[in-house]
């Protein structure tokens, strides 16, 4: 059980990093804005993930959504 833990956290970890752009890679903006008294400014964040997991024949999906 060890192994095969240690085999998904490497897999993992080499998916983020291949899928990750370096910092050079990136575009970099300023964003600036001057707020006036009384404006509010609010947003929501939506993440969805889905995780596919195969182990000695069995394959597990889970879906997972986070709002904040």
């Amino acid at each position: 059980m060890r192994r095969i833990f240690w085999q998904s956290a490497a897999w993992m970890l080499s998916t983020m990093i291949a899928c990750s752009g370096t910092a050079d890679e990136a575009e970099k903006y300023t964003l600036r804005y001057k707020f006036q008294p009384g404006e509010l400014v609010r947003w929501e964040v939506e993440h969805r993930s889905n995780v596919r997991t195969a182990m000695s024949g069995t394959t597990k999906d889970v879906d997972t959504v986070s709002l904040s």
